[in-house]
């Protein structure tokens, strides 16, 4: 193979020798950061999210961090973690930023040691409760622009919203609470609203809602629906069992929106723990695989990890569409794989923040191992910044000859790293970029 190379080889203005094995210029690889979990919290992560600062806030049933005691809710800075004031007396299920300011939901009543039913805002120094509440449990929190001005809409198990009548979603203006319509329900019995996401497939602005329920605005609505900002639709017979993630995904057919859960059926149409609606019908991801029994899809984010923007699904499960994983599930398009090493535990909460040079994904759940190393149920996946230069495939900025020997390690394989052109195979075309750019950077 190598004596093919000679003739092009001997053109690098360098002297130079490597390691045709694992080195320090091997290609980046996404990481859990050992850093979060030293120490870690002593009780499930159920939500995470980021904060103008660009922080990780964690919500979830923890009450202490290590020896130090962080009720509820507590941030992580990328070097140590800090409280929220008092924090809150039971758990926080979801986190979002509106107008400027943090805000939290969840089966608390209490925080910062006043009274604040199941909704708070962060005002910087201490948690303000939002007017009266709502009477029940919140489970959900997202911002929207479907009314017009942007208004924070929390869903959950309520009835009520500041007194006023409000089934399992409501919106707040920073002022005062408002119902939608006459909200969504299962007539007689329990329901609830897990999950909430804007969304538009090129017909406007829609509000995706999921949950337990079969009824929205009058209308039967199994599961999930829309609303415009006056009005519900269903979206065609929804799915058969609880919905607990939405997602805006890409897969290269156009936008669609993603739906995860504990279903098996949509109609008549087979769609196990992940559906993807398109504006018209709802389709299964992936084949007729199994995803284990009982199992449930909990959250769903995309992540570019440095190798292009893929689907990612945790949850419950050990098996996603036939392929064995643990908890965690990429979809790119085509199949899903397991990924980033997977968790020990239920993954409960994925998100999406930023670090210094690249994305990063958050983890929140029940876990105590991801990706074989310690992650006491919050963790980061550090992803990797795509080259700058078309050749520079360690990401050091610079086409060198550690880039070299990245490429002649893979040379023959399909390892997508070295595959400059990405057609399927590392060989003298991707040679000839990566010499065309060599010293590029330097």
């Amino acid at each position: 193979m190598f004596g093919r190379l000679t003739a092009i080889m001997v053109t690098i203005p360098v002297t130079c020798s490597w390691t045709l094995s694992a080195h320090a210029g091997a290609p980046c690889v996404p990481q859990w950061d050992p850093a979060v979990a030293n120490p870690g919290l002593n009780g499930e992560a159920l939500v995470v999210a980021t904060d103008d600062q660009g922080d990780m806030v964690v919500g979830g049933l923890f009450t202490g961090i290590g020896a130090r005691a962080f009720a509820r809710c507590a941030r992580w800075d990328g070097a140590s973690w800090s409280a929220y004031h008092s924090g809150f007396n039971d758990s926080v299920r979801a986190l979002a930023m509106f107008n400027g300011d943090l805000h939290a939901a969840g089966h608390f009543t209490i925080a910062s040691m006043s009274p604040a039913m199941h909704a708070a805002r962060w005002d910087g120094s201490s948690w303000i409760p939002l007017a009266g509440g709502l009477d029940a449990n919140a489970l959900a929190l997202a911002v929207s622009s479907v009314s017009g001005a942007p208004l924070l809409y929390a869903g959950g198990a309520f009835a009520n919203a500041d007194g006023s009548p409000a089934k399992r979603i409501a919106s707040w203006d920073g002022a005062s609470w408002s119902p939608l319509g006459s909200g969504v329900t299962i007539p007689g019995q329990s329901s609830a609203v897990y999950a909430i996401k804007e969304f538009d497939l090129g017909s406007g602005t829609l509000l995706a809602v999921g949950g337990l329920f079969t009824v929205a605005g009058g209308q039967l609505a199994s599961n999930i629906a829309v609303w415009n900002g006056a009005s519900w639709s269903p979206l065609a017979s929804g799915l058969d069992g609880p919905v607990r993630a939405l997602e805006v995904f890409d897969d290269g057919s156009g936008p669609a929106l993603y739906a995860g859960g504990d279903f098996e059926m949509s109609g008549g149409v087979l769609a196990r723990r992940v559906a993807r609606w398109n504006g018209a019908t709802w389709t299964a991801v992936g084949g007729s695989g199994s995803w284990g029994i009982g199992s449930s899809v909990r959250a769903l984010t995309v992540f570019d990890d440095g190798s292009g923007a893929r689907l990612v699904a945790g949850g419950s499960f050990t098996i996603a569409d036939g392929v064995v994983v643990d908890r965690l599930a990429a979809w790119d398009g085509a199949q899903w794989q397991p990924t980033f090493g997977g968790a020990d535990g239920i993954v409960s909460a994925l998100a999406v923040g930023s670090g210094q040079t690249q994305d990063q994904l958050l983890l929140g759940g029940a876990f105590t191992l991801g990706g074989g190393i310690v992650a006491q149920r919050a963790g980061i996946i550090t992803g990797c910044a795509d080259p700058a230069i078309p050749g520079d495939l360690n990401n050091d900025g610079v086409v060198d000859t550690a880039d070299l020997g990245v490429l002649l390690t893979s040379f023959g394989s399909s390892d997508p790293i070295a595959d400059i052109n990405q057609d399927g195979v590392v060989d003298t075309a991707d040679l000839g970029v990566l010499l065309t750019n060599f010293g590029a950077g330097a």
